[in-house]
């Protein structure tokens, strides 16, 4: 009556968007630490598919497939070896073992492992990519903080980029 092998077969998602929430309240040593960066991030597993909108406020380990947007701002995001993400990312900082189709928004750094691939522009101050790893596109390391001057002589055509200006560069 119940098949156990169709239970282990891929199980999509469809959904307009996904919310992942904290799962216990933020103790004071969290709190200290920036909030759950300590804790074990919600996970996405291999055989689990989302289409639509992730937004989250804990750290995301995708080792499934993603398609649409995943916007972590104040957390962390790993897509693991086995992830695929065809989607734009946003998030505190991105890690990437996987494959990553889209734009990438790392708020403090991108990390780009040896297993990993990417197709796709990188917007963060700090960009690592390791020995190994396969990236096609454009890196733009040059955005400032929220509310910071102008430098002299800067040339005004390009414009200041800024956080918020990346993030919807890469949500848009």
């Amino acid at each position: 009556m119940f098949d156990k092998k169709k239970n282990q077969q891929e199980t999509p998602v469809n959904v307009a968007s996904v919310t992942l929430r904290d799962s216990e309240p933020v103790r004071p040593a969290q709190a200290a630490m920036g909030g759950n960066q300590g804790a074990r991030p919600a996970v996405i597993g291999t055989t689990i598919q989302v289409s639509g909108d992730i937004v989250g406020g804990e750290n995301l380990l995708v080792e499934g497939r993603v398609e649409g947007a995943i916007r972590l701002e104040k957390h962390d995001l790993t897509i693991g070896n086995s992830g695929q993400a065809h989607a734009n990312l946003t998030a505190k900082l991105v890690r990437i073992e996987g494959e990553v189709v889209g734009d990438v928004v790392g708020l403090e750094k991108v990390v780009i492992a040896s297993s990993g691939r990417v197709r796709g522009n990188i917007t963060a101050p700090r960009v690592i990519i390791e020995d190994g790893a396969r990236f096609k596109g454009m890196i733009d390391m040059d955005f400032e903080g929220k509310g910071a001057e102008k430098p002299a002589g800067r040339d005004t055509r390009r414009g200041n980029s800024t956080v918020e200006d990346a993030v919807s560069r890469a949500v848009s």
